[in-house]
C-alpha cells in the first residue's frame, strides 16, 4: 500500500467515502488525490478535473494523472508510471529549463536533477523592518482576485464569499 496523504486518509475531509487506490503502488510511494484540481496552462482555458499524484523513488519522479472521477485519474497516473518503467533507457533533454529540470525523450519522465542548473537561484530576503504584515481579509481578497482572474470571472463584491466551481 502507498503512502497516503493526511488529507487523503479514509474519513478524512478528501476522502470522507473511504476511497483507497487501487493500482500495485510500491510501500514508499506517496500519493495525494483530489477531486477538482485546478489546473492552469498557458494557452486556452484553465480548467478543473479529478487528479491522481504519486511520488515514486524507483525511479525517483513526480507523475500526475487526470480523469473525471479519482479512480480515473489514478489509472491515468499508473499507465504513465508503466511507460516510465518500460522506458528503454532514460535521455534527458531541457525543453526550456534552466534550473536543472529534464524530460526523457522516450518515456516523458521528469526528474528534477537530470541536469546541473544554469544559474542559481535568487536568494530569498528576509522581510524589510517596515514590511507590515497583511491582514486576513486583505490576503483572501487578493487570493478571491488572482483565481476570478484565473478563472474569468467577476470579483465578488466586498464581504461576500467565493464559491467552489
Amino acid at each position: 500500500m502507498p503512502q497516503i496523504s493526511q488529507a487523503c486518509q479514509p474519513g478524512n475531509w478528501k476522502n470522507k467515502e473511504g476511497w483507497l487506490p487501487q493500482c500495485a503502488w510500491e510501500d514508499d510511494t506517496y500519493v495525494p488525490w483530489g477531486g477538482k484540481g485546478l489546473v492552469l496552462v498557458k494557452e486556452g482555458e484553465s480548467y478543473t478535473t479529478a487528479f491522481f499524484e504519486a511520488f515514486p523513488h524507483n525511479p525517483d519522479t513526480f507523475i500526475r494523472g487526470e480523469g473525471r472521477t479519482v479512480p480515473e485519474a489514478e489509472q491515468d497516473a499508473w499507465n504513465k508510471f508503466q511507460r516510465i518503467r518500460a522506458c528503454p533507457g532514460h535521455e534527458f533533454e531541457r525543453r526550456g529549463y534552466t534550473n536543472g529540470c529534464g524530460f526523457c525523450k522516450h518515456c516523458n519522465m521528469s526528474s528534477s536533477k537530470a541536469f546541473e542548473p544554469l544559474e542559481q537561484p535568487a536568494p530569498v530576503l528576509p522581510p524589510d523592518e517596515d514590511d507590515e504584515p497583511i491582514s486576513p481579509e486583505d490576503f483572501r481578497r487578493g487570493l478571491e482576485e488572482v483565481f476570478a482572474h484565473i478563472l474569468k470571472r467577476k470579483v465578488p463584491e466586498e464581504g461576500s464569499r467565493v464559491e467552489a466551481p
